[in-house]
This record gives C-alpha cells, structure tokens and sequence, in this order.
C-alpha cells in the first residue's frame, strides 16, 4: 500500500513530539499500520525564521508559515491540527473538512471536554 501523506500543523510541544515519534518509530508504525505515514508538510508562524529542531526530520516536507498551505496541498489526506485553543483551531479543522481530509487533533478544547 503506499504511503499515507499528512500534515502537520503546530510545531510547539506536541506537534514537536509528534514528528520526533513518527521519525523515531517509522519501520513500526508502517509494520503495524501496514502502510507508512509520510509528512509532507508542517505548519507553524517560525518555521521560516526559527525551525523547530524537529522540522529537520522531515527535510522533504514543504515548510510553511500558512496553515492554509498546507490543508490545501492535494496530496495530503489527513492533518494533525496541534495549535490548541478554539478560534483558529476551527478555521483549520472546517477547512480540513471542506477539503474532504481526515482529522486528527489533540485539541481538548475544540472538541469540548
């Protein structure tokens, strides 16, 4: 099966953790899903100026500072929405839907609890 491309979108503490767990635990995560997850694209306001050290373990991934660039990518089918908070949290999440993408989100807030 062929690789399943995502988005990442928020690069702070979770999102930062994220790319590591998926760079770390690559040939498991494929193993288990039986297909790989490939980033290919991550959002956040400095990763132009000031990359998280993380950016790096995806060097292919398209780096941008518009999150909207991301959930318009064509390949992408799911995105992790890691902003947190409500307000641009939906914007990216209802945009992800119109798009016809998958979700994920480790969002409290933005699903109510």
């Amino acid at each position: 099966m062929p690789p399943l491309p995502i988005g990442i979108i928020g690069l702070g503490n979770v999102g930062g953790g994220t790319l590591r767990t998926l760079a770390d635990n690559t040939e498991l995560i494929e193993r288990k899903l039986g297909f790989a997850l490939e980033v290919r694209a991550t959002y956040s306001r400095s990763v132009r100026n000031e990359p998280p050290e993380e950016a790096a373990l995806f060097p292919d991934a398209l780096r941008t500072s518009s999150w909207r660039e991301v959930v318009e990518q064509p390949e992408i089918r799911v995105v992790a929405e890691l902003v947190g908070g409500t307000g641009v949290a939906a914007e990216i999440v209802e945009a992800a839907i119109r798009g016809g993408k998958s979700i994920v989100t480790a969002n409290k807030k933005r699903i109510g609890f």
